[in-house]
């Protein structure tokens, strides 16, 4: 799984998809929660929105198995590259 899921991160930063930015988070949290684990980063005041969007959603993640985390990073791309084909 995990050559899969560098697999669909390589592509995706190099594809030309114009992602929605809430699905752009989404994806960062479930990355981050992927290749770090849980969130114990300080968390940002919420005047710094870019800062603090990205902390909040790994954040939100925090008891999630790497694993899984991978598998629904994987399945979101697969299906963001799909649409961009159709």
């Amino acid at each position: 799984m995990q050559d899969e899921f560098e697999d669909m991160s390589h592509r995706l930063a190099n594809s030309d998809l114009d992602i929605d930015e809430n699905i752009q988070i989404q994806l960062y949290g479930l990355y981050k929660q992927a290749t770090q684990g849980d969130c114990y980063a300080d968390q940002p005041w919420t005047s710094q929105k870019e800062a603090y969007a990205k902390w909040s959603v790994w954040f939100s993640n925090r008891g999630m198995l790497k694993e899984d985390a991978m598998k629904i990073y994987i399945e979101m791309v697969k299906r963001l590259l799909s649409l961009s084909t159709e």
